[in-house]
């Protein structure tokens, strides 16, 4: 699998890179994503760094996990 860092989307491919299948979008906004780790099969874990803000306050500053249990198809 790959994470493609320009639209966030998780890709695979089962020829040896000669074709590409889009398995899905990463629920995550940053364009960032510094860490996807596989546990398992169809576990995957992604992090990247968020900041949430309100208005002009910054209600979350930190990292943002997520999790699929279906190869990235949903998150």
């Amino acid at each position: 699998m790959v994470l493609d860092g320009l639209s966030s989307t998780l890709r695979r491919s089962f020829d040896q890179g000669n074709t590409w299948d889009v398995v899905g979008p990463l629920p995550l906004k940053s364009p960032n994503h510094p860490s996807i780790t596989r546990m398992g099969k169809q576990t995957l874990f992604v992090a990247t760094y968020q900041q949430v803000k309100e208005g002009s306050e910054i209600v979350y500053d930190g990292p943002k996990v997520v999790t699929s249990e279906d190869g990235g198809v949903t998150w």
